[in-house]
């Protein structure tokens, strides 16, 4: 075999390699991003898989347990909800109503374990009503 087929053969597998490894880092790090009645529609074919779920929050159901370092709620789009267990700091300006994303996996029950919270800040920018201040 010539030194031209065997560098061609070499570089062949180098890019075939690396493929590989960039295919299989993406597909593992890729996290599903889902409004509540998307994640309980697809909640017996998630599996394992971690997942983001967004949608308001219910004040009245949150409750914090500072001796566990517990914070459970509801999260719902106005037509569905789920329930949400976390097992750390309550984050700030978990008001009732408030927009949230969560990130961590459905459980067998139904609720969602719960790795992240997001709150999301309300926007300066929001457009007035005609005619207001």
């Amino acid at each position: 075999m010539s030194k031209r087929a065997r560098i061609a053969i070499g570089v062949t597998v180098v890019f075939v390699a690396l493929g590989y490894l960039v295919f299989t880092g993406i597909s593992r790090s890729a996290t599903y991003y889902l409004t509540v009645s998307e994640m309980k529609a697809k909640a017996a074919t998630l599996g394992t898989r971690s997942v983001r779920v967004t949608g308001k929050l219910d004040g009245s159901s949150l409750k914090w347990d500072a001796t566990k370092i517990l914070l459970t709620f509801d999260l719902t789009d106005g037509t569905n909800r789920v329930s949400a267990v976390y097992h750390g700091i309550k984050p700030d300006g978990m008001d009732d109503g408030r927009d949230i994303v969560i990130e961590g996996k459905v459980a067998g029950d139904g609720s969602f374990d719960v790795n992240n919270i997001l709150v999301k800040c309300p926007s300066k920018y929001e457009s007035q009503p005609a005619g207001g201040k």
